[in-house]
């Protein structure tokens, strides 16, 4: 669930990145927490970059590349709370695997 969305840019952001991770036939790259409904794992950055940012339309909101991906996480509001592949991102509420 998407909740606040603060401009048409950030809203467009945060709705990809959460049918991204939402998404069970990406778990392998990319998934929600197990243990924190408002984090995910990035679990394999190669397939992210190829699989997920350099197809159509991700990789212009997301980035097209990790570095531009993990750019725009910080410009969202995204921190990184635990140390993984690419890291364990949470966002301020405003993305979450819960719906309200």
């Amino acid at each position: 669930m998407v909740r606040i969305l603060s401009t048409e840019s950030s809203s467009s952001f945060y709705v990809q990145l959460y049918q991204i991770v939402d998404d069970h036939s990406s778990d392998q790259i990319i998934s929600w927490s197990k243990t924190n409904n408002n984090s995910f794992i990035v679990w394999d950055m190669k397939r992210l970059r190829r699989d997920i940012l350099l197809k159509s339309f991700s990789g212009v909101l997301l980035g097209r590349n990790l570095t531009e991906f993990v750019a725009k996480l910080r410009s969202n509001g995204f921190k990184t709370v635990v140390k993984g592949p690419l890291g364990n991102w949470s966002s301020h509420m405003m993305i979450s695997r819960e719906a309200l």
